[in-house]
Order: C-alpha cells, then structure tokens, then sequence
C-alpha cells in the first residue's frame, strides 16, 4: 500500500501505467504511519533521526523504483527452462507399469532391463534395453533422463507386441 491507501493495481487502473510510473510514485508524500515505523518507534528510534549505531545512516526513505519495460530475469527465465520428456502413453498409464501388467496377465517372465549410459557428465543419455521372452527390444534414439528412457523402451516392446498403436 503507498502513502494514499489505494493498491498499486487500482492506482494503475485509475491513471494508466505510464502516467503512474513517471508522476505518481516520485510525487508521494513521506510515510507517516506503517508497521516498520512503529517497530523502529519501539526501538528508540525518531523521524529525522539517522539510522545505525551512531545515527550516521541515511535519513530518508527508500523510494520505490517501477521498472516501465516488460523486459527482465523473469521473461527470459521462462524461455531456458527444459521441457521434461513425457513419461505417459496416450491412454495416460505408465508404459513400465502397462507392460507388467501385460506379462503378469499373459503369465510371462518379467522382462529384464538393461541401461547404457553414454556421454559426457553433464549431458548424460540412458539408452535401455529390454529382454522378453528372449527378444531383445532397444528404441532407436537414446533419452536424457533414466525414467523416461525406461517408458520409451516399454513403449517399444508394447508396439512390437501389438498392444499399444
């Protein structure tokens, strides 16, 4: 809340944005109320009084300073930020546990997973291997995370079997 009461939002909507950015905030008053003051009251301090040890710091207050372009950390945070691989099938079931099922209905050997990992240590792939019923099954391309390359090798193994499009 600034010094007039209103939300930034409401001081915004009643005279613009750019107005409010370049008038309204240098042209408030000094704050005469607010818990900090209160609290520093509380401590011994008074208004006009400078603050630290030997009362040598700053006298006025901080004034708050609007950034008028939509550019900074945040926007572009957004943009580095790595899609994670989707671990879900289109039915919206995990392919690793569709294919346990599968094999415990069908009274199969639960199939044997084999991972290789390859490349450097900060850009690691996982390429899995699945062994069932004595056939070898691997994707053809290998995954960026352990758990995704475990689903994608699943899915391959449900394709190859027919229960999965």
């Amino acid at each position: 809340m600034f010094v007039t009461g209103l939300d930034v939002q409401q001081i915004i909507h009643i005279l613009g944005l750019k107005s409010f950015i370049t008038g309204s905030i240098q042209k408030c008053s000094r704050i005469k109320w607010g818990i900090g003051m209160r609290l520093m009251e509380k401590m011994g301090w008074k208004p006009g009084q400078g603050l630290g040890r030997n009362a040598a710091g700053p006298i006025e207050p901080l004034y708050l300073d609007v950034k008028a372009d939509k550019k900074g950390f945040f926007s572009e945070y957004l943009e580095r930020i790595p899609k994670r691989e989707s671990v879900l099938d289109p039915t919206g079931k995990n392919p690793v546990s569709v294919l346990m099922e599968v094999c415990s209905r069908n009274r199969w050997m639960n199939p044997e997973f084999v991972c290789d990992e390859m490349g450097p240590h900060n850009n690691r792939r996982y390429l899995w291997k699945a062994v069932l019923n004595g056939v070898e099954y691997s994707p053809s391309l290998p995954s960026s995370n352990k758990k995704a390359g475990k689903a994608q090798v699943c899915m391959v193994v449900l394709e190859a079997l027919g229960f999965c499009s």
